[in-house]
């Protein structure tokens, strides 16, 4: 074989796509296992019924061990297969000295949660993990917890060390993560951004270990929009707990854990933990996409009071950039007449993107008398702002198409009433637009 530039090699290597064909050419020669190697296993995707046949590559090369770096594990079928654990069983003991035995069990019975966490403890270059598993986790996220902590034997070891990105994904209600099994990801040192779907701040008792303290976490961004959560307490522990928060997106779903309880979304919640980083936050997405305030919604504080669950002005976050909010929270739209603000007041100076989503045409006079405000104070005020968007909250559906946002029309009423506000901002040099992302009431077509 003619002999190729290593740089050549890694640049058609890039090429490949399938992991089974990278893997093979490992098996070319020595000199293409040796160079490639890093690169076929930095990038790990499996289901969580292949966790073992993955432990067990690493135990028998470490190399593979440390050339992980982005794991990627999805839910998969238990099947019958050869769970050898018995050379497991001594690393089990070192680390859960009082519970091996049930980590063991776990392991034969093939749980993918209980192999996740034998993973991590040979995986410790990882910088990024991304699960979509149960909820219920017996084994990984309590271990999660020990690490943070730096609980014995953790304190001397490398595990998750290195880890800056986790992302947490259910398809399925009935596997929503607790809020608090979660916190302990933003106790590790490296974390810089938390992503979830299926979370959930529901009362379950006390944790069994302490929640990162106010300000203590390196984390810069806070997504929990990948999917439904509820947030009854405005994602307070995650928020207060970032020293320099960057972005924070939530979008709420009424439903809690395994759809028990309903718990509508609470505006004051996150605006007061917000207001912990009006040093730092640049980016807000705030229930833009998810579900609105629901006046059948149970909306009881703890202590069983009931009160309107307004916002608060953003004018105060120096950093805000981009900012998408639904415009009966912005304006604090409810039991009153005439909302109690207005968006020249409650902006921020130094704004460049606002979407205000959830327009509904009966409150086009108060959203369009707040719009044309704002522009007047736009050459002194909010010198930087540079589009407006109007997410409507009623759409068209093409004839004859599926729902999707891509075949939803803005109604003509609609667009017709924002003409004059639209000439004025291009006048201005602000981009103007409607979006049609998030949910909708879709009229039919007669």
């Amino acid at each position: 074989m003619c002999p190729l530039n290593n740089d050549i090699l890694l640049l058609i290597f890039d090429q490949v796509d399938k992991k089974q064909d990278c893997l093979t050419l490992l098996l070319i020669c020595r000199q293409w296992y040796s160079l490639l190697l890093t690169k076929a296993y930095q990038s790990v995707r499996l289901g969580s019924d292949q966790i073992h046949l993955l432990v067990r590559s690493v135990q028998n090369n470490p190399e593979i061990s440390h050339a992980i770096k982005d794991l990627s594990i999805t839910s998969g079928w238990r099947s019958e297969n050869d769970y050898n654990v018995e050379p497991l069983i001594d690393t089990v003991k070192q680390v859960s000295p009082g519970d091996w035995e049930r980590w063991v069990d776990g392991l034969r019975d093939g749980e993918g949660d209980a192999w996740l966490a034998i993973l991590t403890l040979f995986v410790t270059s990882v910088t990024s993990l991304s699960l979509n598993i149960s909820g219920d986790s017996r084994f990984f996220l309590p271990m999660v917890a020990r690490v943070a902590a730096r609980d014995k034997p953790f304190d001397s070891k490398s595990v998750l060390q290195h880890l800056k990105i986790v992302e947490l994904e259910t398809d399925d209600l009935k596997n929503s993560y607790y809020a608090t099994d979660c916190l302990p990801f933003l106790k590790l040192p490296s974390m810089r951004m938390f992503r979830a779907s299926g979370l959930c701040e529901e009362q379950r008792g006390e944790p069994a270990f302490s929640k990162p303290g106010p300000r203590t976490s390196g984390v810069i961004e806070l997504d929990f929009g990948l999917g439904p959560c509820n947030g009854r307490k405005g994602m307070n522990d995650f928020i207060a707990a970032c020293a320099n928060l960057e972005v924070f997106e939530y979008q709420h779903d009424d439903k809690a854990v395994w759809a028990e309880s309903y718990v509508g979304f609470r505006p004051r919640a996150f605006y007061n933990a917000l207001c912990t980083q009006k040093h730092s936050l640049r980016e807000l997405r705030l229930n833009n996409t998810g579900e609105s305030h629901s006046d059948d919604i149970d909306s009881e504080d703890d202590d069983g009071s009931v009160a309107w669950d307004d916002f608060g002005s953003l004018a105060d976050f120096g950093q805000l950039r981009e900012l998408h909010i639904p415009v009966r929270t912005l304006l604090q739209i409810g039991p009153h007449n005439r909302p109690p603000c207005s968006l020249d007041r409650v902006l921020p100076p130094n704004l460049e993107l606002l979407n205000l989503a959830y327009y509904y045409q009966e409150d086009f006079g108060i959203v369009i008398e707040n719009l044309h405000s704002l522009l007047k104070h736009k050459e002194h005020r909010f010198c930087n702002l540079r589009e407006i968007q109007v997410q409507p909250y009623c759409v068209l559906l093409k004839p004859g198409a599926i729902p999707h946002w891509s075949n939803f029309i803005i109604p003509d009423l609609v667009q017709k009433g924002f003409t004059p506000f639209k000439e004025e901002c291009n006048r201005l040099g602000v981009d103007f637009n409607f979006t049609k992302h998030g949910n909708h009431r879709v009229i039919r077509p007669t």
